[in-house]
């Protein structure tokens, strides 16, 4: 188990102390092995008498003279056991999460020799979202005044600085340093010196929004303040002069200044802007989960994503969080204008974000590569609606073909437009280079990396499943194959096996699908772990009649290692499809009789099993091309005098 040591030193605020430590037990929450040291530094005993009933468990220092900030943690440091020294003010309080974020963070990025909370004041409203420090040796609170519900800042990122209010320090990097430099007593300015420290040994300081506390900022000021702030930064000068001199000329009251600054602590990387609807959900379909995948491959590559969603911001934040995406809120062009923001590469998903900001996107981030994201190509969904109508509702498909022809029109002017395209198959890349004038048009299939094969045999499995997405309203591409798999399809298999079932995943299933739930159709709702699904069914279905794009379900199951029944449709643009990996039935009988095949036969099914597995060894084989690569190849096309800067 992990162990950290939270480090409190105490002068005089015993209040202050106990509600500390009141917030600190309540928030505790067992998952770490943490111990606590109080250091009394020159506290008077009947001060410590007054709070004795609120130290707990807490181990004891008492020094007879106050030792500073630096001096008695240095002391309480000495005596810790933890794996993590957690450095704690007196007159803050801990919400909870607080220490679990840090050492999550910490465990993740190794690389990390402190991590910072986020620091808010009792009204809520910002205190310290990190800091920046100018060359003089002068520090600023990032965010700070910000209104309680702003999610400014809110994501995890490199800072410059982070004050010790709480901060987690690796106890290896604390004691490579000789802790801290008691050069600044009483106080003021350790801390920065500090994370300098840590920064020269090739560790980063990170700044984690879901650690919180509340800090009662101190009061008490005058010239003793100053002059101590004053001389601490003479010292900081002196002893690390050439890393100021980097840092840039101190301009506090300036937006821009302030958030080019807080970019440079970042170590300048390429900014990438992501246009889409919502916040990425691989539960919610319609290529969410693809572009979190992009998302995952862009941060984790070294990019600085900034993410606008264009209809809502709402959804879960935290994997963003950890990612450090921004999550872009407000008005998008006003930030496109902002000198702050030079994007090197703007992409962009779905033909209406598109259109809607091309013209923004041209005129104030002239030197941004836009790279449209085809998940799909529209106007071939909107036909293929079309000819399903064709002999119900005459209107309707007239619409739909009036649909289709505007967006046929719409995704050519994008080809011709963008800078570059991405294309998630080769099927669709083909129409993609078709059009005259078209820009290069990339093909990455979607295929995600961390899945494995299941390993259940043929016997310890049974049932199919459908993994569905409901973002779409209805009527859409799930709910029309549900319907038609549940009424043509499903009772031809039950004529031969009574006993199968059917699972269909997905939070919010319409309405109008749900009668279909019975003894042979279950909906299971948002499954958290999709592997345990696949790992116990024999059959995936994919019964789609229309749509666009790769059917990442299909290409999924395929990945988990199940074999595949769909449609033409549904296996568009996959590698194997109509093979025994993946049948292409888009007859009701052939579909049945495949599925029962399946379901029934071991020798059927570990046949296309083996099938399955052979896909998987290519698929394996690596990618021909990333998302860092394409936009590496985006940018090297661009003029050099239209790159963004990075100095």
């Amino acid at each position: 188990m992990v162990s950290a040591s939270i480090l409190v030193v105490c002068y005089r605020n015993v209040e202050l102390l106990a509600e500390c430590l009141d917030a600190l037990w309540h928030n505790l929450q067992g998952e770490i092995a943490a111990e606590t040291i109080v250091v009394f530094n020159g506290t008077p005993e009947a001060e410590r008498e007054r709070v004795r009933g609120a130290l707990g468990e807490a181990r004891v220092i008492v020094s007879s003279v106050n030792l500073g900030f630096g001096g008695g943690n240095n002391r309480a440091a000495a005596q810790a056991k933890g794996e993590y020294l957690v450095l704690l003010n007196d007159d803050a309080e801990v919400q909870p999460g607080w220490l679990e974020a840090l050492v999550e963070t910490a465990d993740r990025h190794p690389d990390a020799g402190a991590v910072a909370s986020r620091i808010v004041n009792p009204n809520g409203t910002l205190q310290e979202a990190g800091s920046v420090v100018w060359s003089d040796g002068s520090t600023l609170g990032v965010g700070r005044g910000l209104p309680a519900e702003s999610r400014r800042y809110d994501y995890l990122r490199e800072v410059s600085y982070a004050s010790a209010c709480s901060l987690l320090v690796r106890r290896a990097t604390f004691e490579r340093l000789g802790g801290f430099d008691e050069r600044y007593f009483p106080g003021y300015n350790e801390d920065v010196d500090l994370c300098f420290g840590i920064r020269r040994l090739g560790q980063r300081v990170l700044y984690q929004p879901r650690s919180v506390v509340v800090h009662h900022e101190s009061r008490t000021g005058g010239k003793a303040k100053e002059f101590l702030i004053l001389r601490g930064r003479r010292v900081l000068r002196e002893k690390w002069g050439a890393e100021l001199a980097r840092q840039p000329e101190p301009r506090p009251r300036d937006d821009v200044a302030i958030e080019l600054a807080v970019h440079r602590a970042r170590r300048s990387p390429r900014r990438v802007l992501i246009i889409d609807d919502r916040l990425p959900n691989p539960a919610g379909g319609s290529g969410f989960g693809r572009m979190l995948d992009a998302i995952r491959e862009l941060s984790e590559g070294g990019y600085a994503v900034s993410l606008y969603p264009t209809a809502t911001s709402t959804g879960e934040r935290r994997e963003l969080q950890d990612l450090g995406v921004d999550i872009i809120e407000g008005d998008l062009v006003s930030r496109l204008m902002s000198p702050a923001c030079l994007y090197d590469v703007a992409i962009v998903s779905r033909p209406h974000n598109f259109t809607k900001s091309i013209d923004a996107l041209r005129r104030h981030q002239p030197q941004a590569a836009v790279i449209y994201d085809a998940e799909a190509l529209f106007h071939r969904r909107l036909e293929r609606e079309a000819e399903l109508t064709r002999n119900v509702d005459r209107s309707a498909t007239e619409r739909a073909l009036m649909k289709a022809e505007y967006a046929r029109r719409v995704e050519q002017r994008i080809v011709r437009s963008a800078d570059r395209v991405v294309s998630v198959s080769s099927v669709e890349a083909e129409f993609l280079r078709s059009i005259e004038g078209h820009c290069p048009v990339e093909v990455l299939e979607p295929l995600a990396p961390e899945i494995r094969m299941t390993s259940a045999p043929f016997a310890r499995r049974s049932g199919m499943v459908f993994v569905a997405g409901w973002l779409a309203p209805y009527p859409s591409p799930n709910s029309d194959g549900l319907e038609w798999f549940v009424t043509e399809v499903l009772p031809r298999v039950k004529r031969h096996l009574p006993w199968a079932r059917l699972s269909v995943t997905g939070a919010h299933a319409h309405e109008e699908v749900q009668g279909f739930a019975g003894p042979s159709l279950r909906f299971v709702g948002h499954v958290e772990d999709l592997a345990a699904v696949y790992d116990q069914v024999r059959v995936s279905i994919v019964p789609v009649r229309y749509g666009a794009g790769i059917k990442i379900k299909a290409l999924e199951a395929l990945q988990y290692g199940v074999p595949v029944v769909t449609t033409s449709v549904g296996a568009e643009g996959i590698e194997g499809a109509g093979g025994p990996a993946i049948a292409v039935c888009d007859e009701p009988a052939a579909f049945a009789d495949r599925v029962v095949a399946l379901l029934d036969d071991r020798r059927v099914w570990e046949s296309a099993r083996a099938a399955v597995g052979g896909l998987n060894a290519r698929w394996g084989s690596g990618r021909t091309r990333s998302w860092p690569e394409i936009v590496e190849t985006a940018l090297k096309e661009k003029t050099v005098d239209r790159l963004a800067l990075h100095r």
